[in-house]
């Protein structure tokens, strides 16, 4: 708790020890840029090893915005992606990518609640929470293999 005036000048976060591989990426849908409150948004993080030009997932975490009262965890669809193991070359192929990895993106339904506002039906924000896992967990495999 800061007191009036005092200012955090540094977050020390220790790295843990792990010899397995990781990455994260966050994709949001929003109206237009700046606005405050997305429509949907995702963000995944993911751990895996690297053996034999094979990742292997070990650990998965998604969270979820605007698609429940309050942004959410997606513990059923983390769990599918558990123990998966793909050839480094074949995941880079959209195709190879789409068939290991979209069917467990749509998981995500499960754990998510959304309303239809002003903002987004309940549809929309259903099938765009999909899309946008899909999207930022692609984008954290990339980042770690390195080819993002």
């Amino acid at each position: 708790v800061l007191s009036p005036y005092e200012v955090i000048t540094y977050i020390y976060i220790k790295k843990p020890e792990s010899s397995l591989l990781s990455s994260s990426a966050y994709e949001e849908l929003g109206k237009r840029i700046g606005n405050i409150i997305p429509i949907v948004s995702s963000a995944v993080k993911i751990a895996a090893e690297d053996l034999n030009d094979k990742l292997t997932i070990k650990d998965v975490k998604i969270a979820l915005g605007s698609v429940a009262p309050i942004p959410i965890r997606a513990l059923s669809a983390e769990r599918e992606f558990l123990g998966i193991s793909v050839d480094k070359r074949d995941i880079i192929n959209d195709e190879i990518f789409n068939k290991v990895f979209n069917e467990r993106c749509s998981k995500v339904v499960r754990d998510i609640s959304p309303i239809t506002d002003f903002r987004a039906s309940k549809e929309y924000r259903i099938a765009m929470s999909i899309k946008l896992t899909c999207k930022a967990l692609k984008k954290a495999v990339m980042r770690l293999l390195g080819d993002y």
